[in-house]
């Protein structure tokens, strides 16, 4: 489907007989359409060096995978959806027609609860971090493992990508900010040689396993039981991870908030349930992969200013990439003082 399809679709299309919100949600990757009581994600027809929408067959596969892997830790995942053509006119199932495309069937939640809208409004407490890690915990434990060798060579790949911002960075921020990515490389592909062995260790004593993959407040609800949603489908490298590199992302998107407090009651409490560090080097290796998860976010953010369409969206893609390499900085010196 394309844009002007999505638009017709909210404005005329229907669900069991009950017309959709005109209002929808997008990112880069989907469409989320919206009934009084579900909300439909479509996926845009895509190919990207780490997902492929780009066929009909390819989209359901993966509307069909998503079902299951959300479907671990999370029951307001339904079903997968056709959506069909008929004499110009698209809905959302049905019998007659062409189908053109799939939806992922959810129960549409309060978006008042989305834990980032709750965090901006300073709205989210201790007790409730601690209720997520034991929430997160329980489903880590659950996880399969996975057993894939740790990679020095993808490891140090996975950081060294950010070498494709630095000129973006250099031009917005100066070359005293830029100077914090090349010291960060630098020290990654050090860090790596000397604790390849540990990561190593860690995968074989069972800590690598098929989790969530994108564990950030935004893909949380804080409902009374929390709910986790919008796993990675689309790659199952990204999904099957060291539980602390899991643990990491949420931890990092916290503190890069300013909001240590919570970040340090989830990480506690995570650990009352699975203790993450068993050796020694593991607290660094924890610091380390919270470097990694800034890393990743800051590239992310100065790609998505470089390809900004208006100016509000490039300033704000470069204001969020600019935190995360401050915070990149923050780690950096915390790993320091480890030497």
């Amino acid at each position: 489907m394309n844009t002007k399809q999505i638009e017709q679709l909210c404005k005329d299309g229907v669900y069991m007989g009950e017309a959709l919100e005109e209002n929808y949600m997008e990112t880069h990757i989907s469409w989320v359409v919206f009934s009084k009581s579900f909300a439909f994600k479509i996926k845009k027809p895509l190919k990207l060096h780490y997902l492929d929408y780009s066929t009909l067959a390819k989209r359901k596969a993966f509307c069909e995978k998503e079902l299951q892997v959300n479907g671990r830790y999370s029951d307001i995942y339904k079903s997968v959806i056709e959506i069909r053509s008929l004499e110009g006119r698209v809905d959302l199932g049905g019998m007659g027609g062409e189908i053109v495309d799939y939806a992922v069937q959810m129960d549409k939640l309060f978006p008042s609860k989305k834990m980032d809208v709750l965090l901006d409004r300073k709205k989210v407490s201790l007790s409730q971090m601690r209720t997520l890690a034991k929430t997160v915990a329980n489903f880590h434990r659950k996880a399969e493992v996975v057993e894939t060798p740790f990679d020095l060579q993808k490891s140090r790949l996975l950081f060294n990508d950010v070498k494709s911002s630095m000129k973006s960075v250099e031009k917005y921020f100066g070359k005293e900010t830029c100077e914090i990515l090349a010291e960060s490389i630098q020290f990654s592909n050090l860090f790596l040689r000397s604790n390849g062995r540990r990561l190593k260790e860690r995968v074989e004593a069972g800590f690598q396993r098929d989790v969530h993959g994108d564990l950030h407040s935004g893909n949380i609800f804080l409902y009374e039981s929390p709910v986790l949603f919008d796993g990675i489908e689309f790659n199952d490298a990204i999904r099957q991870i060291d539980l602390a590199y899991e643990v990491a992302f949420l931890c990092m998107d916290l503190e890069n908030r300013g909001l240590e407090d919570l970040s340090h009651a989830f990480l506690q409490a995570y650990r009352a349930h699975i203790e993450l560090f068993e050796h020694k080097r593991d607290e660094e290796i924890f610091i380390y992969f919270k470097l990694l998860r800034a890393n990743v976010r800051a590239k992310i953010h100065m790609y998505g200013a470089d390809q900004a369409e208006d100016l509000i969206t490039h300033n704000l893609n470069l204001e969020k990439a600019k935190r995360y390499i401050l915070l990149m900085r923050e780690y950096l010196d915390q790993l320091e003082d480890f030497s």
